[in-house]
Order: structure tokens, then sequence, then C-alpha cells
């Protein structure tokens, strides 16, 4: 019998995507819910734009990865602060 090759990509934790997918999905239908506020919507909505516009806390240009990982953060507290707010 042959040996399996070990490669960095089948060693990947295959929960982070599922939960990364599940929380996108669990979002969205809390947005088009009736029961959810409409303030509490404006959490993901306005850490989206954030993400999109060219404003940044910390500019990427300035601190590389440092700038990257503040758009990350503000999209994680954003989408755990919303699902925590909803009914």
């Amino acid at each position: 019998m042959a040996k399996k090759k070990s490669s960095v990509l089948s060693n990947r934790d295959p929960g982070f995507l599922k939960d990364l997918i599940f929380r996108a999905r669990l979002i969205w239908r809390l947005i088009k819910d009736k029961r959810v506020n409409f303030f509490v919507k404006l959490i993901p909505i306005g850490a989206f734009l954030y993400l999109i516009s060219p404003f940044d806390i910390i500019p990427d240009i300035a601190l590389p990865v440092i700038g990257v990982l503040d758009d990350a953060v503000i999209i994680w507290l954003a989408s755990t602060l919303f699902v925590a707010l909803c009914p």
C-alpha cells in the first residue's frame, strides 16, 4: 500500500469554512426577518460598507498586516454583536 501524501490543503479544518458559511447564512436570514429591529440590521450593513469603503481606521498601506486585520476584526465584531442582539 502506498502512503497518502500529506499536503497543506488536506490538513485544513473544514469546520472553519462550514462555520463561516453558516454565519453568513444566519446573518442573511436575520436581516430579512421582520422581528429584528431596523437599527440592529444596520450593524452588518455598516460593517460591509466599512469593508468596501476607501476609509480605513488603520490604512493598509501604512501597516500592511495590521491594516488587513482591523478589517477582519470589524467584520467579526459586527457579526458577533448582530447575532447576539437578535431575538
